[in-house]
This record gives structure tokens, C-alpha cells and sequence, in this order.
């Protein structure tokens, strides 16, 4: 049975699209000074805390579960986190946040047109990237005979910019929308078959697009991805030792019952990939590169 995090969570909260990708767990060193970044500098608020954990969100939706850790090792091409994405309801508040991190001095790590999305990328001070990102709609998503056909261009910042009412002197809220959700996390994997293999076929989610052999994007009822996994620093490298600094689980929802109980049973025909069941009816996995996933009963 995995370690539990802190916060029970019993249901997805409502969304401005249906969430299948709950609170991302975390462990961490220095639990304060993460504390103080997923606040100030992303805009979410503490919902709960103790001396050893804390669950950060927007209203009533934990987004981010942390769990200080003592261990020091840290193997930063090891599978796991890529990175957390945090979708907002509009190109209004992405550009709204944005305003707020350039006017704050918030480290920025990168921006993409990915055309399916807008998205900002980040680190949190222990090296966990974070994508902040707004979704086009749907029929704007580019597409080819074979599919979806994400990419990766520049970002009208300029342009993004602009969708804040009456210019940058408005007043910009401190908090992120209360609308936020993660919208999709992306993964560190050893071998990407058995990564993409793992999550369409026992977890029930259908490929999107895929780059090569280094990196896939999979959802559920169409989405462009809930979940991206890549190998490009990870192709062939060990699970990250038991405690080590970085992801250390992610909830999932599924769409609707009938996909719970076929990942369900599913899960009862892999047993080297089943950590146990909760009181609730989740489900506690371990991909092939060790990543955890707690699934949800709905």
C-alpha cells in the first residue's frame, strides 16, 4: 500500500471541463519555502497544513498535495514529474497570470503555441515543472489525416497581453482563478512503449499523438492529452529510490463508472502493477517506470 498523502479526496470538484486528473502528490524538502512559491507565485491558497504536509488549491479543488520528505537524493532524469499543468478558464486569465508573474519577477522557464493551447512554463524551487496553459476551442485544434497535430511554436506574448481588460494597469488578483484545475500532467518514462502500452490498455485511455518513439499524449473523450509521457531524458533510467524528492503520486478520475470498473478490472489481471485498494474503492497503481496513480471509484 502507498504512503498516504494528506486530504482525503472523495470526488472531482466541478470544472470548466470534466476532470479526470486530480491533486498532484509531491514530496519535498524544504516544505515551507514550497509552500510559500505555490502562493505567491502561482496564486494558490493553503487548504490545509500540518507540520509535515499541506494541500494547496483555488475554492474547493485541491490542486497540489505536499508531503515534506527527508531524503536527499535526488535523480533529476529519473522518471516522474515533467510537468504539472494548471489549465485556466479563459486567454483573459492566463494573461492575467502571466501579467502578475512578469510585475512580481517570477522566473519564467518558457512559453508555446501549442495550437491546441497557450501555456507558460515554470519551476517550483525544487526543480518541479509547472505548465500554466489556456485551451483554444475545440474545432480551432490543428489536425492532419492521421489526427490530432499538436505543435510547438513561438507565443504571441504581445497578443496574450493584450486580452487584459483595459490594459496592464488593471489591477491584477493575487490568486489564480478559482476556476483552475490540472488539466493534464506529464511524465518522465523509462521506455515508452510500456508506458503508453500501461495507460491505454489497463487505464482505458486513447492515444491523441505521438512523437516518434520519445513522446505520447493520451486522454480521455477526446481531450487533446490528460497525459503526456516522453523519455527525453529518462529513456532507459531506474525508478527514483523510495522518498526521493519529486512526483509521488497523481489522482485520477475516470469519465464515468463504466471506465472505473474496466480499469478495475483490468488492474486485478496485472498484479506486479496493483498496490492495493482503499476504503473508497481507489485503485493504487505503478506504471512501468514507477510512477503512482490512485484511481478513483465515480
Amino acid at each position: 500500500m502507498f504512503q498516504s498523502l494528506p486530504s482525503s479526496i472523495t470526488a472531482p470538484p466541478a470544472g470548466i471541463a470534466p476532470t479526470v486528473i486530480g491533486p498532484i502528490g509531491l514530496l519535498v524538502r524544504d516544505l515551507p519555502n514550497i509552500i510559500d512559491f505555490y502562493r505567491e507565485s502561482i496564486g494558490l491558497s493553503v487548504q490545509q497544513q500540518s507540520d509535515h504536509a499541506a494541500v494547496l488549491g483555488v475554492g474547493g479543488a485541491p490542486l497540489i498535495q505536499l508531503q515534506h520528505t527527508p531524503v536527499e537524493i535526488f535523480r533529476r532524469r529519473s522518471p516522474g514529474l515533467y510537468h504539472t499543468a494548471i489549465l485556466l478558464p479563459s486567454r483573459a486569465s492566463l494573461a492575467e497570470w502571466l501579467h502578475r508573474a512578469i510585475s512580481t519577477g517570477v522566473t519564467l522557464r518558457g512559453a508555446a503555441d501549442h495550437g491546441v493551447s497557450e501555456a507558460i512554463y515554470l519551476e517550483d524551487p525544487e526543480g518541479n515543472g509547472i505548465e500554466i496553459y489556456q485551451d483554444r476551442a475545440k474545432d480551432l485544434w490543428p489536425r492532419t489525416a492521421g489526427g490530432l497535430a499538436m505543435v510547438t511554436e513561438r507565443l504571441d506574448v504581445d497578443g496574450l497581453l493584450a486580452e487584459i481588460p483595459n490594459g496592464k494597469a488593471t489591477p491584477i488578483p493575487a490568486e489564480l482563478s478559482p476556476q483552475a484545475r490540472i488539466g493534464h500532467v506529464h511524465l518522465r518514462v523509462a521506455n515508452l512503449s510500456a508506458a503508453e502500452a500501461f495507460y491505454r490498455d489497463l487505464l482505458k485511455m486513447n492515444l491523441m499523438q505521438r512523437f516518434g518513439d520519445s513522446a505520447a499524449f493520451l486522454s480521455y473523450g477526446g481531450y487533446h492529452h490528460h497525459l503526456g509521457l516522453n523519455t527525453w531524458e529518462s529513456r532507459g533510467t531506474l525508478p527514483r529510490p523510495a522518498g526521493a524528492p519529486g512526483l509521488f503520486a497523481f489522482h485520477l478520475y475516470p469519465p464515468d463508472s463504466s471506465v472505473y470498473e474496466s480499469i478495475r478490472a483490468a488492474a486485478h489481471t496485472h498484479a506486479a502493477n496493483h498496490g492495493g485498494s482503499g476504503d473508497d474503492g481507489s485503485l493504487q497503481l505503478q506504471d512501468p517506470s514507477g510512477n503512482r496513480i490512485v484511481v478513483h471509484r465515480v
